[in-house]
């Protein structure tokens, strides 16, 4: 009891320290919020979460099939001595290849479940990038000067497909 109320009075000691910090932190946040807060980055943000679901659904199917492979058992007989008499006894047994093709399937899903993530993470936060550190110019007209980039959903997707697959 003890040491948890000295470990809650460290940690106000710690949060009051860091007020300071917290007040001047938070003008960054606000030009962060406002920087996700655009139409282009909540459809990423739906993007990630349909990723997410795939790859749930893809998780579903790779248990699934694996429950089908470990059901496929062959049918051996086994010579045993019981009570000096040999019998034979039929009893089942999984393929000898059976352990190879499921680390072989076990790889192929982790290695496609991680590409799925990293590129998930890469067009979000190549989205999120260029809305951040996109500049806002006019020129003498009024008019906003673009930068010759189209919408930055399909640019992400784009460079993803060119450089990465």
């Amino acid at each position: 009891r003890n040491m948890c109320l000295g470990g809650s009075v460290i940690f106000l000691g710690f949060l009051l320290m860091s007020i300071n910090a917290m007040a001047r932190a938070h003008r960054v946040f606000e030009e962060c919020l406002a920087a996700i807060i655009n139409k282009n980055v909540l459809i990423t943000v739906f993007a990630s979460l349909c990723v997410s679901v795939v790859r749930i659904c893809f998780i579903l199917h790779v248990c699934e099939s694996a429950a089908l492979l470990m059901s496929i058992i062959n049918p051996v007989e086994v010579r045993l001595e019981v009570f000096g008499e040999w019998h034979h006894v039929q009893r089942v047994s999984w393929s000898p290849l059976f352990l190879k093709g499921i680390l072989f399937y076990a790889f192929g899903t982790f290695w496609i479940l991680e590409f799925m993530g990293f590129c998930n993470k890469y067009v979000t936060s190549q989205i999120l990038c260029h809305t951040y550190f996109s500049l806002k110019a006019k020129n003498t007209r009024g008019e906003e000067i673009r930068h010759g980039q189209q919408n930055p959903l399909w640019y992400a997707l784009s460079s993803l497909f060119r450089y990465h697959l």
